[in-house]
């Protein structure tokens, strides 16, 4: 993404609801929490200029919470990485 802050996206998921009502949701990434506003801002405008998507539900998270969640899944360490791996290609 062409947006200044975002590191990465996963969980990304779009939706067709109706003819001409797409829905999005993502978690995206960033380095830091000052300025989550102006990047969630920056985010839904690049979506509805770029791609029309007008409805959207994003979730800021920092590389760090993203870890932190990711290491909380539960389960066997190895067994977990190749499986959760799976849902963030």
């Amino acid at each position: 993404m062409a947006v200044p802050g975002v590191q990465g996206v996963h969980d990304l998921h779009i939706r067709t609801i109706t003819s001409g009502f797409t829905a999005l949701s993502a978690h995206v990434e960033t380095r830091q929490v000052q300025n989550q506003h102006d990047i969630l801002v920056s985010v839904r405008h690049l979506l509805a200029q770029r791609f029309s998507i007008e409805h959207a539900t994003i979730q800021l998270e920092t590389i760090a919470l993203h870890q932190e969640l990711e290491a909380g899944c539960g389960g066997e360490a190895e067994e977990i990485t190749n499986e959760h791996a799976l849902y963030h290609e």
